[in-house]
């Protein structure tokens, strides 16, 4: 059956996402075996009614026909995925049925130190959301659009700090930093991904800040490693998890490893002539 903004969704997999044909392919297969169980169990009813405790009848149903934990866990994400997709492009109405859907095993304790699992990550993005208005506007967009550059580019901690504003290049479609401290490499950004840091380039732009260097402290000067430590140890005071530049780097690399791609590609992504990856992460991952 045809899913729900089925083109929007798998050019948001493919282009925002960087996910791979095959796995855009098994994303879009599980959400139609859910719409068409929906459109079964519930055939008088539009998308926008389905509720949590639907999709937990759901995967209650494939719970009881055998489906394994890892492949109950799968079908998590991909709602997960789905649903949240359409609730950032504003094509659901009320709210996200799938964002207090837990999966079910946890992360073990090697784990929990390495990279941040799915939980965690739901916890960073909304507790920053919930920090803006506790925060002062430009040092908010400068945390968060530090987070995003560490999360989602998987940039070493002092890579940040030595990025020029003249490194930020915006493009119509996407946005890429040049970055150059250790191996100079471009890094390409969507610009959704790319939001926060574009609002915090244009807050500093109003307030007139002169140093050529994007992040900076409140008194307009480099900021420096103690600065970003202090952040993150602010930040995970508030948000009762530990988040770090590293870790946060660490997140990235098992998220690419997650999306199928080699050890040789995550490197030079990372700035790296060579990626060791723990063995518990594929143990544990099934990647």
């Amino acid at each position: 059956m045809t899913v729900y903004k089925q083109n929007e969704y798998e050019h948001y997999l493919k282009i925002e996402q960087k996910k791979k044909d095959l796995t855009v392919y098994g994303y879009i297969n599980e959400v139609a075996c859910f719409m068409g169980w929906f459109s079964r169990k519930y055939p008088h009813l539009e998308y926008y009614r389905i509720t949590q405790s639907m999709i937990k009848d759901y995967l209650n149903d494939e719970k009881e026909d055998g489906k394994v934990e890892t492949t109950i866990n799968k079908k998590i994400s991909i709602l997960k995925s789905y649903f949240d997709f359409l609730w950032q492009k504003n094509y659901l109405a009320g709210y996200d049925p799938a964002v207090k859907i837990k999966r079910n095993r946890k992360l073990s304790k090697d784990e929990e130190r390495f990279y941040l699992g799915d939980d965690d990550l739901e916890k960073l993005i909304a507790g920053m959301r919930l920090l803006r208005d506790k925060m002062d506007t430009q040092k908010y967009f400068r945390d968060v659009a530090l987070t995003t550059l560490y999360l989602k580019a998987g940039l070493r901690l002092p890579e940040a700090i030595y990025l020029l504003r003249d490194d930020v290049i915006v493009n119509d479609d996407c946005i890429v930093f040049v970055v150059k401290a250790g191996h100079t490499r471009h890094i390409s950004m969507s610009i959704d991904v790319a939001e926060p840091i574009m609002t915090y380039l244009k807050i500093c732009e109003q307030e007139g800040e002169r140093s050529p260097y994007l992040f900076v402290t409140s008194k307009g000067t480099q900021i420096r490693p103690r600065t970003i430590h202090l952040i993150f140890e602010t930040l995970s005071k508030r948000l009762g998890i530990h988040v770090h530049p590293r870790k946060l780097r660490n997140t990235y690399m098992v998220e690419q490893i997650k999306l199928g791609k080699s050890r040789d590609e995550v490197a030079a992504e990372l700035g790296i002539n060579y990626l060791t990856i723990p063995d518990f992460i594929y143990e544990n991952t099934n990647m």
